[in-house]
């Protein structure tokens, strides 16, 4: 059984159900309460969008550039 959510109402579904409430705007979840699917028609400003790419960017950045240095000491200690 799984449930549909939006707002403040919830429907148990049965999986043939997941789509039609899935296209409708509820979200979808399992037995176990963990989302499974997001609404279709969930949307975000697209500001809030922009700030986590550029959470993002920054991390793969920073992570890019701890890579590499340990790419340089392991090269240098190799020698």
């Amino acid at each position: 059984m799984l449930k549909a959510v939006k707002d403040n109402m919830v429907y148990k579904i049965s999986e043939a159900e997941e789509t039609f409430y899935n296209n409708q705007g509820y979200d979808i979840y399992d037995d176990h309460g963990k989302l499974i699917k997001y609404s279709a028609k969930k949307t975000i400003m697209f500001s809030t969008h922009m700030d986590i790419v550029h959470k993002l960017e920054a991390e793969i950045e920073e992570l890019k550039t701890q890579l590499q240095e340990k790419e340089d000491k392991k090269k240098s200690s190799g020698k």
